[in-house]
């Protein structure tokens, strides 16, 4: 039963959390200072018309009211984040060969 846990979605673990704890979006919105569409579109998944600046403040604020792990939350949206935006990894090693001056001076002199 653990692996379909897993295999929901954060935003649906949120969603059911609340849910199973009968708190209301205002009661969310009056304890996290959260604009109820803010929660609504997380428990959606629709990240988009969230504030780029504080959708990882609203999750963890989210994740922490209703008594989740907000490490594991936020990890999971990262996840999710990173396979929205399709940025490439960063390089892990750049190779960069330094000229040294004197190779410099000579290139300069032949063109003399």
């Amino acid at each position: 039963m653990k692996d379909t846990k897993e295999k929901i979605p954060f935003y649906q673990k949120l969603k059911e959390a609340r849910k199973n704890k009968n708190i209301s979006f205002q009661d969310i919105e009056e304890k996290t200072k959260i604009n109820i569409r803010y929660i609504k579109a997380i428990e959606e998944g629709d990240f988009d018309i969230l504030p780029n600046t504080y959708v990882r403040l609203f999750i963890r604020s989210y994740a922490e009211i209703l008594g989740l792990n907000q490490s594991e939350i936020l990890k999971e949206f990262d996840a999710v984040s990173l396979k929205k935006s399709n940025i490439p990894k960063p390089l892990t090693k750049a190779i960069i060969k330094p000229t040294s001056i004197k190779s410099t001076k000579s290139k300069f002199n032949k063109i003399s």
